[in-house]
């Protein structure tokens, strides 16, 4: 069933029902959810319960993971939408038992059985890729022909190009076994291509926020393979967010001689990333840089328990200001009821033409961090980020334990991923989503894995003097 899911999770679409205003990604929710009770029954009524390994319990990243979970428990304890709440957490519940306690910690899983399942996933995306290429061929290899161009796959650019991100690395660390391995070889030069080829799809995907996570991660790459330390990256990005901030509200150009639009059809790549920093005339910086104040307005009411997991897109409308909205921004006295239909499969089963509008929801804060700390306060948004750092403290020890071949490839795609949507995750939020939590959750339990199995070959508990600084 674990196959099941990494090979149907990139094929899968969103089928919608308007009367509960109900949508599921089938058939990928329907197996997620079988495992998820399928696990919980064997722990309550198995005579000999499935065994987990005590080590991946009790590493540093499971005990955030739970945390991260058991503060979410507490918002929707205190939640301003119980049933709302109640949802997103029985989501994140399945998630993070399916693809990272069952894939990292449960005992019978084969060692490398998260990396293949990741793999698996990252082969059954390729005709995704294919079917967005040849779509973007009849609208147009711009920013308006690359919106919805993966559709009905994935919702639209951002997700697709999040979850790009994760197989360009994956095919990206088989081109370098196959080439340390055995040298030119028919399968290395395919996969070659393959990874090429994932490249293009990335440029072509119009996604900001993927391309500058790919960046980070080279950055990373120098950073750490130069004997660099965690606060030298840390520090660097740092700066880059203080140099654009700074850039963005008192350098850029103004309205007359601004960049394009990166919203607008005939946007192409110099247009788009010119636009990262343009908060003045771009509507999508203008229009995160809304849902960010709002997060952050919704913080200041309500700074501990927030307003519960799942309700940013119904509060944050109320905290809109006018001078902040723009065209698309959603108003509180006018609700999008404009769903369309792509195609049917009853009169109340179908997949939508427009995959990102509810009947009754505003969207969403366009920031994993934001929508933490609006959700479920304050303490929600630092275990988040503590999760950033221990994972870059992780993967830093592991390589810092001189892998060699094989094994530091691994490491490197792994964290590189991890980085990369850490990165994503200031822009765009998906944990909620199958399609990335299973790549988000999978790789953070390898990584767990390994480093378990790392200091299993020590023979003793975790050195804390060990880890790097």
């Amino acid at each position: 069933m674990l196959v099941a899911i990494a090979a149907v999770l990139p094929l899968s679409v969103q089928v919608y029902s308007p009367g509960p205003d109900l949508e599921l990604i089938l058939p990928s929710e329907v197996l997620i959810g079988l495992v998820s009770v399928l696990v919980v029954v064997l722990f309550l009524f198995k005579r000999t319960r499935p065994a987990v390994e005590r080590r991946f319990l009790s590493h540093p990243i499971t005990l955030l993971v739970a945390a991260s979970f058991a503060i979410d428990l507490l918002a929707t304890v205190f939640s301003t939408m119980p049933m709302v709440s109640v949802k997103a957490l029985v989501v994140k519940a399945a998630h993070l038992l399916v693809f990272y306690f069952v894939l990292g910690g449960m005992e019978g899983i084969p060692q490398a059985g998260p990396a293949r399942l990741l793999r698996i996933y990252g082969y059954m995306f390729l005709p995704v890729v294919l079917h967005t290429l040849v779509a973007q061929t009849v609208k147009g290899f711009d920013r308006a022909g690359s919106s919805f161009a993966s559709f009905p796959f994935y919702g639209d650019h951002t997700i697709y190009g999040a979850a790009l991100v994760f197989v360009l690395f994956g095919f990206a660390g088989e081109v370098a076994r196959v080439w340390h391995a055995r040298g030119p070889t028919t399968r290395s030069i395919v996969l070659t291509l393959i990874a090429l080829g994932l490249v293009m799809a990335l440029y072509f995907s119009f996604c900001r926020a993927a391309w500058v996570s790919l960046f980070v991660c080279v950055v990373a790459w120098a950073v750490f393979g130069l004997g660099g330390r965690l606060r030298t990256f840390l520090s660097l990005g740092a700066a880059a967010v203080a140099a654009a901030v700074v850039w963005s509200m008192t350098l850029a150009p103004g309205p007359e001689s601004a960049p394009v639009d990166s919203n607008s059809d005939d946007a192409a790549g110099k247009a788009s990333l010119l636009s990262m920093i343009n908060v003045r005339t771009d509507h999508s910086n203008r229009e995160r840089l809304n849902r960010w104040s709002c997060a952050y307005r919704m913080f200041q009411d309500r700074p501990w328990t927030g307003f519960g997991p799942g309700t940013f897109q119904f509060k944050y409308p109320d905290y809109q200001r006018p001078e902040e909205m723009t065209y698309t921004s959603v108003r509180p006295s006018n609700s999008p009821k404009r769903i369309t239909r792509a195609w049917s499969f009853s009169d109340e089963v179908f997949v939508r033409a427009n995959p990102q509008i509810l009947n009754f929801s505003g969207g969403t804060a366009h920031s994993e961090y934001l929508l933490a700390l609006s959700g479920s306060g304050v303490f929600a948004m630092g275990a988040f980020i503590a999760l950033l750092v221990c994972c870059l403290r992780t993967g830093i020890r592991l390589l810092e334990l001189r892998p060699a071949g094989n094994a530091r490839i691994e490491v490197l795609v792994v964290m590189a991923c991890l980085i990369a949507y850490f990165t994503h995750a200031l822009f765009n939020n998906y944990l909620d989503n199958g399609k990335i939590a299973f790549l988000f959750w999978g790789a953070m339990a390898l990584l767990v894995r390994k480093d378990v199995a790392a200091s299993a070959e020590d023979h003793g508990p975790r050195d804390s003097a060990k880890w790097p600084r």
